[in-house]
C-alpha cells in the first residue's frame, strides 16, 4: 500500500491511532524477539535468510511483507 506524504505524516504524528506506523513500536518488536540470539545482528541475519523464501538471495516486496505480517 502507499499513501501520500500527508497521510505519511499524520500516520507518524499519531501513534495511538497508527501504531504500525510508528517506528520506535517497530524497533522494539524486533529487538524483542532477537533476545535469544547473539546479538542483534545474528538475528537480522538469521530473519533476512529466513525471509528469503526462494533462496535467490534477494527479498522481494511480497517476501518482506509476508515476513512483517509473521
Amino acid at each position: 500500500m502507499s499513501a501520500d506524504e500527508y497521510t505519511e505524516k499524520y500516520m507518524e504524528d499519531n501513534p495511538d491511532i497508527f501504531p504500525e506506523q510508528n517506528l520506535q513500536n517497530i524497533l522494539n518488536k524486533i529487538k524483542k524477539r532477537a533476545n535469544t540470539y547473539p546479538s542483534l545482528q545474528d538475528y537480522c541475519i538469521d530473519l533476512l535468510v529466513k525471509l528469503d523464501k526462494d533462496n535467490n538471495g534477494t527479498i522481494d516486496f511480497e517476501e518482506f511483507t509476508n515476513g512483517l505480517r509473521a
